[in-house]
């Protein structure tokens, strides 16, 4: 269940100071909300802040340390990525630096989705080691496979190296692991993406090897997009590195950034956090789903305009399949899901695209107000691939440590995971989930709260509100963008769209009318009464046509009263 509160406010006599300093009470609330209580934290907040050092990741000079020894063995190296973007930019990125700046004989092997799953392959491995590879490398993936790069190490004359940023979960690997959570050596950066971990390894490479930051400094736009679609925290580095990324694409993107800009008819000038993860994002992530896996880091490899711009029309129409596959299979799974102790809902289908399966737990998740499991079975493999999606606070990864015996793999971040069982043993993957609840999740209400930051005037949404809402930004994971609410009464609404499913709402607020619009609006249309007073809860945002600017709320939500935090 989705729920707005109100924000909990400090006293009148506390947030005087930055509402006088910023001329707004509902500025001076969205700042105290994220911590920004003088002006030296604004300060410090919106102007740029140095990255922290590339040698603080552990035992990143073990990468240095090997590439020297097999430069000079002029060995064979792989870089063993994954199939999503976030490994789809881990890979591009260091194998460029490897390939065209160290020039060494590198090249990139992306497991396939359905055949080798996530994660280092022990096949795959005995197939690069028999033939000839010396170093292997991975990128975001290989921190849980410590069982497999030991036989593989004891097995061949070959060395590998771990950078991964998924969750550790026992033995780690007796190799050179590069990981901002590795035990006891924690990074300032806890939480990033196998994208940043990659570029960060790179930094540290080119002062290693006394080249300049020019080619790190080239591909930060990629690494962007990792952070993003990767759902990290943009706070901290990730903001820093988030800020870069978004000033190098919006003036002198990448050929992968141009050319998938070009392709969605996104002007380079307006990209956004929001085009990354809703726009770009989803087509690199789409040909690891369903897809040819390299096709994404090759779109994000080449120097050819002409191999970009036909990468990026691949990864376009996959998309477009992708996005046919995951409606026909959500219906499925809302027609066949089940809810376990009223905590978490499971939904499984027989032959379900493994690909998609990540996906339709989240739109689950979203419709349902609920954690959500979404599970592909294979039945003549005689194996089930799941993926969890969860919110807030119940950390999925975390529910599924307390049964990992009934998983042949499982693992993930604290609201998504993914896993893989035998095909028979679903019902027993339903039995240890109510188990689990019963015992330690009995109390747990699953509510998807949304805070909002204040109750906005319509005075107050001038141009200088809304330039002070863009210095805030990124606004992602952690950095949520700012949620208001405006009282008034309804003074008219309308249906538009093709459909009629679209509602334009004029609000009569105490100080001007205020224009809204409400997408698949008409589940308010019982509280849109003319004259009736209603909160509406949304954004609002200033856009421009031919030159003139409109002030636009947009609606997410339409209460008659707002409960306080």
């Amino acid at each position: 269940m989705k729920e707005f509160v109100l924000r909990k406010e400090p006293s009148e006599k506390k947030l005087e100071p930055l509402k006088a300093l910023l001329g707004s009470r509902s500025l001076a609330l969205v700042c105290w909300n994220r911590g920004l209580k003088t002006l030296k934290d604004i300060e410090q907040f919106t102007s740029d802040q140095p990255l922290l050092a590339s040698s603080e990741l552990y035992d990143v000079d073990g990468v240095y340390r090997l590439l020297v020894k097999h430069k000079k063995l002029n060995s064979k190296i792989v870089v063993y990525g994954d199939y999503d973007a976030d490994g789809a930019v881990a890979g591009a990125v260091l194998w460029r630096f490897l390939a065209k700046t160290l020039k060494v004989n590198a090249t990139v092997y992306i497991p396939d989705r359905h055949e080798e799953g996530y994660g280092l392959n022990r096949q795959a491995l005995d197939t690069l080691a028999k033939s000839g590879v010396g170093l292997v490398i991975t990128v975001d993936c290989g921190i849980r496979d410590s069982a497999i790069i030991a036989g593989i190490m004891a097995s061949y004359p070959i060395d590998i190296i771990v950078t991964d940023h998924h969750q550790p979960s026992g033995e780690l690997p007796k190799t050179v692991v590069v990981h901002p959570l590795y035990p006891g050596h924690e990074s300032k950066n806890r939480f990033t993406s196998g994208g940043v971990v990659a570029w960060k390894v790179v930094r540290y490479l080119e002062d290693k090897f006394s080249f300049s930051h020019e080619y790190s400094d080239s591909v930060v736009d990629l690494v962007g997009i990792s952070l993003v679609t990767d759902m990290m925290p943009l706070i901290g580095e990730n903001r820093e590195i988030l800020k870069r990324a978004i000033r190098k694409m919006r003036s002198s993107p990448s050929l992968g950034t141009k050319v998938l800009a070009e392709i969605t008819q996104v002007p380079v000038e307006d990209l956004s956090t929001y085009h990354l993860g809703f726009v770009l994002g989803p087509r690199l992530n789409a040909s690891g789903r369903i897809g040819n896996q390299y096709t994404s880091v090759r779109l994000l490899s080449t120097d050819s305009l002409f191999q970009a711009r036909k990468y990026a029309q691949e990864v376009h129409e996959i998309n477009v399949t992708r996005q046919a596959l995951t409606k026909s299979m959500l219906e499925a799974a809302e027609a066949t899901r089940v809810i376990v102790s009223q905590k978490i809902a499971i939904a499984s289908g027989e032959g379900w695209e493994d690909g998609i399966i990540g996906l339709v737990a989240g739109k689950l998740m979203n419709s349902l107000g609920l954690p959500a499991i979404a599970v592909s079975i294979d039945s003549a493999k005689g194996i089930a691939k799941g993926s969890a999606r969860s919110f807030g606070d119940f950390n999925i990864t975390g529910f599924f440590s307390g049964f990992p015996d009934i998983f042949e793999r499982f693992g993930g971040h604290s609201n998504a995971a993914g896993f893989t069982l035998k095909s028979t043993d679903i019902q027993i993957l339903l039995t240890a989930i109510s188990t689990e609840i019963e015992a330690k999740y009995s109390t747990y209400i699953p509510v998807n709260r949304q805070f909002v930051d204040s109750v906005v005037s319509r005075s107050e949404l001038t141009e200088h509100f809304f330039e002070m809402l863009s210095k805030l930004e990124p606004f992602g994971q952690a950095n949520l963008p700012p949620i208001f609410a405006v009282k008034g009464k309804i003074a008219q609404f309308s249906l538009i769209g093709q459909q009629g499913n679209h509602v334009r709402i004029e609000l009569e607020t105490e100080d001007g009318t205020l224009k809204a619009m409400a997408f698949d609006g008409l589940k308010y249309l019982k509280k849109l009464e003319q004259g009736v007073q209603v909160v509406l809860v949304g954004k609002p945002k200033l856009n421009e046509y031919n030159g003139r600017r409109e002030l636009t709320f947009f609606v997410e939500d339409v209460v008659t009263n707002l409960d306080n935090e």
